[in-house]
């Protein structure tokens, strides 16, 4: 690492440790807070995105799903204006019957218009369906015209397994279309993908959070365990002791504060010391003068003796 290197990191250390041990806790605060408030938002929009999903589907899936059943219903009436017509030999039935099937290949259309390219495939099978029952129900009523049993028997036999066939084709693309319906692929999709979101911005924000307010703790924790050492060295008479921070949050100035006073205590102590040295020596030169006018007296008294 190179001195560069460290310098701009103990610059961007030292910025962190200057900063109020308030501004420091309610940051953490405010990134959890701005966390849950994303959340929310996103709560929101994902509320709104399910809301057009589910619309989107249905615009879409309740006109799929009601042309089958107008299929279902026209095919249906078709057969019955069949039956009426072998019943009876009315030709008045048979421009129903056309009118009818006309309706249907109308009601396919709108199917068409409504349907997904997964349905489409769906839709050729059964239109294939409806075509050949048309054309075996066409051929019946023309040999119905020249031989009456005859095109009865093929009534009830090639054009209704042919109407078997569409109709079976048919009921499964109802149960289908319904199943799609109540199930809603897109709007799952949705709601999983809304859901997978919500967790990844909560499980960050939650990391930040977390992280930051560890930061913070160990910054303070770091500094008070250094200024309660200096605290702990002063009451055991040691005044030597400085806390070493140089930060400028209120820690920082409190153990600034101590070292000061630390220092200022010294610079008395050494000011008493130094009087009490001279003191001492004041009363050794006393002493000294006391001890030389005893001897000065004992001699004077010797000599007058």
């Amino acid at each position: 690492m190179t001195t560069s290197t460290i310098s701009a990191s103990r610059r961007r250390a030292s910025w962190v440790n200057d900063r109020p041990v308030a501004v420091r806790i309610l940051t953490a605060v405010g990134v959890a807070s701005m966390t849950a408030i994303g959340v929310g938002v996103l709560g929101v929009q994902s509320l709104d995105e399910l809301r057009d999903a589910r619309s989107q589907e249905l615009s879409t899936a309740m006109p799929y799903l009601n042309s089958l059943h107008n299929i279902g219903l026209s095919a249906k009436a078709t057969a019955n204006d069949e039956r009426g017509y072998l019943l009876t030999g009315d030709p008045e039935f048979l421009p129903e019957i056309e009118e009818r099937l006309a309706k249907v290949d109308g009601y396919l259309d709108e199917a068409r218009e409504a349907s997904t390219d997964a349905q489409s495939g769906y839709l050729d099978e059964l239109e294939a369906g409806l075509d050949a029952w048309s054309a075996s129900m066409q051929s019946e009523f023309d040999l119905y015209a020249q031989n009456r049993e005859a095109g009865v028997a093929l009534a009830f036999g090639t054009t209704r397994e042919l109407r078997k066939v569409y109709e079976e084709t048919l009921e499964a693309g109802l149960e289908e279309a319904d199943a799609a319906l109540m199930a809603g692929a897109s709007y799952e999709k949705t709601v999983s993908d809304a859901v997978r979101t919500m967790i990844i911005v909560c499980a960050l924000g939650v990391l930040l959070a977390v992280g930051l307010g560890y930061l913070v703790a160990r910054v303070i924790r770091r500094s008070l365990t250094r200024l309660q050492a200096a605290t702990g060295r002063l009451a055991a008479g040691d005044l030597t002791a400085v806390t070493g921070l140089a930060q400028d949050d209120e820690v920082g100035r409190t153990a600034k504060s101590l070292d000061e006073a630390v220092a200022s205590l010294r610079s008395v102590l050494s000011s008493v010391a130094g009087s009490a040295d001279a003191v001492a020596a004041s009363s050794e030169e006393l002493s000294a003068s006391s001890a030389q006018i005893s001897a000065g007296a004992e001699e004077t008294a010797a000599q007058s003796g």
